[in-house]
C-alpha cells in the first residue's frame, strides 16, 4: 500500500487500486481510514528518513 502513496495515487484512488488485492468487499476503505493510514506512513517514513546511522559502518 504504502507503494501507492509513494506513487502518488490519491486517496479516492486507493479503493479501485486495492480492490484486486483484498477484494470487492475490502472493509475500512473510506477516504478517512486512506489519510489516517497515509499520516501514519508518512510519520514512519520521517522516523526512517532520520534514524540514526552512525552506529553502523557504511563503505
Amino acid at each position: 500500500m504504502l507503494i501507492h502513496y509513494l506513487r502518488g495515487i490519491p486517496t479516492g484512488s486507493f479503493l479501485e487500486a486495492l480492490s484486486p488485492l483484498l477484494g470487492k468487499e475490502a472493509p475500512n476503505l473510506l477516504p478517512s481510514v486512506i489519510s489516517g493510514l497515509k499520516a501514519q506512513w508518512q510519520g514512519e517514513y520521517e522516523r526512517w528518513r532520520t534514524r540514526d546511522l552512525s552506529a553502523r559502518r557504511y563503505d
